[in-house]
This record gives C-alpha cells, structure tokens and sequence, in this order.
C-alpha cells in the first residue's frame, strides 16, 4: 500500500511557490497522464467561476487593506506631530535658546498653523475612514476570497468522475486527497508559518524600536535633572571644593528653564507612547503573530496525525472518513475569516452543510495578506 501511496503523491508532486495561485487548469495541464481522472475533473467550467470570485475578492481586499492602514498611520502620526510640535513651542524658551528677534511669537504662529493641519488632516482621515469603511470591505472580500479557496477545493471533492476512465489511470478519490494535500494544507502551512515569522519579526522589531526611543528620552531626563542638581550645588562650592573643573563645566550649563525642558521630554515620551500603542493596535502584529502560529502548530498536528490514515481511506474508497480529514483541515483555515462571512453569502451547496460553517478554532478572524 504505501508503494501505491506513493504513485498518488508522485502524480501530484510537492510544493511549489505559485501554489497559493488558484489556477486549477493550469494544475490540469501539469498532471500526469495517469492522472487523467483528476484531470478532466480540474478543467470543469464551474471551477473557473469559483476562482474567478475569488481573484475579484482577493483584489478587493488588497486594495481595501492599503487603504485602512495608509490613512491610519498618516492620521496616527499627524497627531503625533500635533502633540510634539505644541509642546516644544510652549515649553521650550525659544528666545533665550536663538538669537532671533521675535521667534518665539513666529514659531508659535508657524506651530499654530502646523498643528491646526494636523489636527484637521487626522480628523478628515478619520471621518473618511468611518463613512468609507476599508477595515470593513478589507475583512469580507478577504473571507469571501478564502470561501472561495475553500469552495474550490470542496467542489473538486464534490465532483463525480468526468469521462471514460484509460487503462492505468490512478484512482480519482485518492487524487483528489493529493491535491488536497498540496495545494491546500501544505501551501496553508507553508503560508502560516512563513506570516507568523513576518508577524513575529516586525512585532520584536517595533518593540525594540520603541524601546530605544524611550530609552533616549529617560536618559534626556535623567541628565537634565542631574544638571539640576549638581549645578546649583556647584554654585554654593561643595563639589567645587572637590572637583572645580566639574563644577565649573556644570555653572556653565543653562538649567534656567529645567522645568521647561523636563515637561518637553514628558510630552514627547508620552506621545511616543500613544504613537506606539496605535500603531500595534493598528497592525495588530503580536496577535497575528501568535494566532499564526497556532494555526500552523494546528495544521502540522493534522497533517502528522491525520494524512496517513485518510491516504488509506481514499485507497479503500471511503470517500466520508477522507471528508472528515478534509473538513478538520478546513475549519483551522476558515476561522481565521468566518466571522466575516454570512450565511447567506456562501454558495447554496455550501449552506447545506451548517456543520462546516462552525470553525474548531476560537480564533477570531484576522488580515489574510
């Protein structure tokens, strides 16, 4: 048997980088000649429907996608830049820092002017996000691309024998689970576990980013209060005592407007950490991250447990025990987008089956791409 096995896996091959690419026909053509049953089933017209729904939902949802988070992150950042520029013309002293006369009244009026654009800009962002809604249309023409992507997979599961079998052709169920096999679960594991590591990687990198931003703004602080200290008591001779060229070099030091300076870098630490918070919230990075590599572990889990039985089931022909396996492997897949999808959105034969609608995973649904 596991000779036989191997004829199937053979005619199917393994993973490739396009497999992600709904293109049964092309697939069709790529079959061996003793695939033909799986063959003539790949090149039914109804299929190409299917895809087709799909690619229309696919570009839909990458466009939507660029858009939610384009203007998200202008509108984040131009309140950052609002919060930053207000706090360095009113606490800053400008005129003892520049000599220029009258700076402080045209930064303040050059700050005016920036902040009220930002402010505005990030306000209309705002508004044109809530009455266009690209977060929404993102996430259903995402669910209803990958409904199609089940959908396909499923019809071809669905499908009777087309035509009159050759002499030494392989067994249509069997390669219908080989099919399965590569160009679903493995391009879905391969496309998780590759997602999770990029999700993984941006997260430990905007962490560490943020972290050092913070970091140079405590040390700001901390030198500014040190200058605080040390220079007035330099001033009443206890460390000049001690050290007069240190406390000559402190005495130098401007610490007039410590105060001015110590609410700056508050201000700036604290937007930086709204920017920061916004911005995780927005990519959601750390909660893909995991979710992804849950779904993996899942898939793996499956697979490892699940492929070897279900092979011999196709072989013997019980065509519902090879279902089971299919639909286990479906409904890790489908959670990530079934929140986004209605009922009376799937097609009629897919209605039919509530059972398949209800995910095994809780995970809530996500970006796809």
């Amino acid at each position: 048997m596991a000779r036989e096995i191997d004829l199937y896996e053979e005619a199917i091959g393994n993973n490739a980088g396009d497999d992600f690419i709904l293109q049964p026909e092309k697939h069709a053509d790529l079959l061996p000649a003793n695939a033909g049953a799986l063959k003539r089933v790949l090149k039914q017209s109804h299929l190409t429907e299917i895809v087709k729904q799909y690619l229309i939902n696919d570009e839909r949802a990458e466009i939507a996608q660029k858009k939610y988070k384009r203007w998200g992150k202008t509108a984040i950042w131009s309140v950052f830049l609002a919060v930053v520029l207000g706090s360095l013309v009113t606490s800053l002293p400008l005129g003892d820092m520049f000599a220029y006369p009258h700076i402080d009244f045209y930064a303040r009026l050059a700050a005016i002017a920036i902040i009220l654009f930002a402010l505005f800009l990030s306000f209309f962002i705002m508004s044109l996000m809530e009455w266009l809604k690209p977060f929404e249309k993102w996430n259903k023409a995402r669910g209803k691309a990958e409904q199609a992507r089940k959908d396909l997979f499923l019809a071809v599961f669905d499908a009777d024998s087309v035509g009159t079998a050759l002499e030494g052709e392989l067994k249509l169920l069997p390669l219908k689970l080989e099919y399965f096999r590569r160009y679903l679960l493995g391009d879905q594991m391969i496309y998780y576990k590759k997602r999770g590591g990029i999700f993984e990687k941006s997260e430990r990198h905007t962490r560490n980013l943020w972290l050092f931003a913070t970091l140079v703004v405590f040390v700001l602080l901390l030198i500014t209060l040190f200058i605080g200290v040390l220079s007035p008591a330099g001033e009443q001779g206890s460390i000049y005592n001690m050290y007069p060229e240190f406390s000559g070099l402190l005495q130098n030091l401007e610490v007039d407007h410590l105060d001015n300076y110590v609410l700056a870098g508050g201000i700036i630490l604290a937007a930086l950490f709204a920017a920061k918070l916004s911005i995780s919230l927005l990519e959601r990075a750390k909660g893909n991250a995991i979710r992804y590599s849950f779904t993996y572990a899942n898939l793996k889990l499956l697979k490892d447990a699940g492929l070897e039985t279900a092979r011999q089931n196709a072989l013997a022909g019980n065509e519902r025990a090879v279902k089971e396996f299919v639909t286990s492997v479906m409904a890790q897949i489908s959670a990530e987008h079934q929140d986004w999808i209605k009922l009376h959105a799937l097609t009629p034969q897919r209605t039919q089956e509530p059972s398949q609608l209800i995910p095994e995973n809780p995970a809530s649904a996500e970006q796809r791409r």
